[in-house]
């Protein structure tokens, strides 16, 4: 792998490394996110939103971006399995694969913005949909 990959991908292994460390506290800082409805869901999205916007900004594909931010959702919600006081759950795996798509979708929204037109109507190497 190229130094300049490397690098590139650096923030998104830093990233996950940190999900994974909050996943393995007992009680995370922010733990207390299960008192008002659905904010822990709305954490989740964030947390797995900006995994798969890096991802994708260390040149993964959409559809890579997404499926290894989702994946490393399954990872910690298996880790939380295993730590006491805290439980997985399904739901959590939704917003993170939820988040992810939505991330993606705005990197490329962001993206097609910055380079204009010629983006948006192929050319300049840019795709057409």
């Amino acid at each position: 792998m190229r130094p300049g990959r490397v690098a590139r991908a650096l923030p998104a292994q830093l990233w996950a490394g940190g999900i994974l460390l909050l996943s393995s506290m007992p009680d995370p800082p922010g733990g207390r996110l299960a008192d008002v409805p659905h904010l822990d869901k709305v954490a989740h999205a964030g947390l797995f939103g900006v995994l798969a916007a890096l991802l994708r900004l260390a040149g993964l594909p959409p559809a890579w971006a997404v499926a290894v931010a989702g994946a490393w959702g399954v990872l910690d919600e298996a880790l939380q399995a295993r730590i006491p006081g805290r439980d997985p759950s399904a739901g959590d795996v939704a917003a993170d694969l939820a988040g992810a798509v939505l991330a993606v979708m705005v990197v490329r929204w962001l993206a097609a913005r910055g380079r204009g037109a010629g983006y948006r109507d192929g050319r300049n190497g840019g795709p057409t949909s």
